[in-house]
């Protein structure tokens, strides 16, 4: 199987084109790049892309669950996978591409009455 990877950590397995993490390519420029492998012929093109999209993650631990960061990173989330959608149907692929969304853990703003103390929690 062919694959392509925008994963964090980045895939252990090697691939013919692989970008990580860690060239800190901007979401929109992922997209891009998805749709340059699902572009490629046939015999080249990947069964399995993944994407990863850290800003939402990124804004919450940076800025708070509640920010307003959070609010225009899931704006942004919301912008990619519209994106996705019209790519597909422009390229005719809706009836072949199945798109997978996955979320991180949620998070919560902690106060001080809400300590969970381990040591008297785990033996």
């Amino acid at each position: 199987m062919i694959t392509r990877s925008f994963t964090f950590p980045p895939a252990s397995r090697p691939t013919l084109l692989k970008l990580s993490f860690f060239q800190n390519l901007a979401p929109l420029d992922k997209l891009t790049q998805v749709f340059t492998y699902l572009d490629m012929p046939f015999i080249t093109r990947a069964q399995l892309i993944t994407a990863y999209i850290p800003n939402i993650d990124q804004a919450g631990r940076c800025s708070g669950p509640n920010s307003t960061d959070v609010e225009d990173a899931i704006s942004l989330a919301d912008e990619l996978i519209g994106g996705v959608q019209r790519d597909l149907k422009e390229r005719n692929l809706t009836e072949i591409v199945n798109v997978i969304v996955l979320s991180d853990h949620g998070s919560l703003i902690s106060l001080p009455g809400w300590l969970v103390r381990l040591v008297t929690t785990v033996d």
